[in-house]
């Protein structure tokens, strides 16, 4: 991912700069545009965050404890706002629950080939 390759690059001392001027547009294909697809997103980038944390040092443990925690408050948030109705916040918080879910498993090594199907 990104996020590994601008970790390592930086590790090894390549300057990386930023350039406020740059336009960049980006058509997202209605296909990504789903709570499903959403939801498969943050898990992979909760693996990615999973890795960061256990590069920095962080006990795999801590990270266990802490990604588990916050799957199970997520999720209780997101049901509650099923019963008041609050579909915004309800996504919000179940994407939040998605992510922590990644990070749980990729204390343990899980990967996600995110190119294995290519959508257009």
């Amino acid at each position: 991912t990104d996020t590994i390759f601008f970790t390592e690059a930086k590790a090894k001392g390549v300057d990386i700069f930023e350039c406020t001027e740059a336009l960049v547009k980006e058509t997202i294909p209605a296909s990504r545009a789903t709570l499903t697809w959403m939801a498969k997103r943050k898990y992979r980038a909760g693996i990615t965050e999973a890795w960061r944390k256990q590069k920095n040092g962080r006990a795999k443990a801590s990270i266990l404890i802490s990604a588990l925690l916050q799957v199970l408050v997520e999720t209780i948030k997101a049901v509650v706002m099923i019963v008041f109705a609050k579909k915004v916040l309800r996504n919000r918080f179940w994407l939040k629950a998605c992510r922590s879910a990644g990070v749980f498993a990729g204390v343990f090594g899980v990967g996600v080939d995110s190119y294995k199907t290519i959508d257009s």
